[in-house]
């Protein structure tokens, strides 16, 4: 004999709004979000022909500050500015959707000699022994590692001249 499963009942839009909703606010429980990524998040929620509802409970987001792009950015930036060029800055934050000129605007707000001082940081990370360094293969090795990772010659070079 077959156990009949209960049917499930359906869920009015209110409904369906709200239980998306808290959905959505424990997706941002974790870290701020782009508007990209909560929107690709909605996505996987809803199908295609209830955007209607998508945009519904982005507009609520939105209205109580929880999709924020700007101040995303600048938490962004600050935080990734600590072991990045700003070259490579820019390359994670355009993967979730934020603009340039925001980026721009963040990056402009660092201190003047931040990259410097980001790449002195990566570089005492990388070399744990300085001596070694006498070696032009190894030299070379960390310089193409800092060029990789986004800093320019200029900054590659004078890294190299206060530290060896």
């Amino acid at each position: 004999m077959k156990k009949s499963r209960p049917k499930k009942k359906l869920l009015s839009e209110e409904e369906t709004i709200e239980k998306v909703y808290l959905k959505a606010l424990n997706f941002l429980s974790y870290r701020r979000r782009s508007e990209k990524e909560i929107n690709d998040r909605l996505d996987q929620y809803f199908r295609k022909e209830k955007s209607n509802l998508k945009e519904a409970v982005l507009s609520k987001l939105k209205e109580e500050g929880f999709v924020d792009d700007s101040r995303f950015t600048q938490e962004m930036v600050l935080s990734l500015s600590r072991s990045n060029s700003p070259r490579g800055v820019y390359s994670k934050l355009y993967k979730r959707g934020i603009n340039k000129e925001l980026v721009d605007e963040s990056l402009s707000a660092l201190e003047e000699d931040y990259e410097y001082e980001s790449a002195c940081r990566v570089f005492d990370k990388k070399v744990k022994n300085p001596a070694l360094l006498g070696n032009p293969s190894m030299r070379k090795k960390i310089m193409d590692f800092l060029f990789r990772k986004g800093y320019s010659w200029d900054i590659i070079r004078r890294v190299f001249d206060t530290r060896t």
